[in-house]
């Protein structure tokens, strides 16, 4: 989910706005998020608890800042 998505679902989750969707499969979607989420978090865990000693802590915290830049 890109930028501009995440804050179209923001203001629509906020806002008094009734939107229908035709056949919109609420279950899919939520595993779909869950699904991502997970990925972005195992992702996280990986750098942070890298343990192989061949990323700095300076390195890890720019890689951190990447994927945030990437997906927000």
């Amino acid at each position: 989910m890109d930028y501009f998505e995440r804050v179209l679902l923001n203001f629509l989750s906020k806002s008094k706005i009734k939107l229908e969707i035709t056949d919109f499969d609420m279950d899919g979607f939520s595993k779909a998020m869950h699904w991502d989420m997970k990925h972005k978090l195992d992702a996280v865990e990986a750098i942070v608890f890298d343990d192989s000693g061949t990323m700095s802590d300076a390195e890890k915290i720019a890689e951190l800042k990447l994927c945030f830049e990437e997906n927000f």
